[in-house]
């Protein structure tokens, strides 16, 4: 993905693939935009970018954290990459949203740092949508 693909519809989302998934992923920027009150800088487009090409190395964590909690015994699609701080902060953190076969109504969430790629929060899938402050 180049930043000049970033084009983000009214909600400050946008659509991406990544190699390791056939279905499209929304990305969200709503909440380091805060919803329209902050311009999408050209550092901001740059990073989300270079993430979304570095997903064959935060990819195999993710999938591996939640199928250890299920003993290996899911199946799950990354639906969402939440982007939940902006490009002014030193720790740049990200959300994933997994939908999985064995809790469809809670799926499953985890939140990255980049560009360590440690993850430091695990739980459903609101895990991948807000920062504990």
């Amino acid at each position: 993905m180049k930043p000049e693909d970033i084009a983000l519809n009214e909600l400050c989302m946008f659509e991406f693939y990544i190699p390791q998934s056939d279905k499209p992923i929304l990305a969200d920027l709503s909440l380091p935009l805060e919803e329209g009150a902050r311009p999408l800088t050209q550092e901001l487009k740059n990073k989300v970018a270079r993430l979304i090409n570095l997903s064959a190395t935060w990819y195999p964590p993710a999938v591996k954290k939640i199928k250890d909690e299920f003993n290996g015994d899911v199946d799950l699609w990354l639906v969402g990459l939440n982007i939940l701080t902006d490009e002014t902060q030193k720790e740049f953190i990200f959300g994933l949203n997994f939908d999985v076969s064995k809790d469809e109504e809670h799926g499953r969430g985890l939140q990255m740092s980049f560009p360590s790629f440690e993850i430091i929060k695990h739980g459903d899938a609101e895990a991948s949508m807000f920062l504990d402050y």
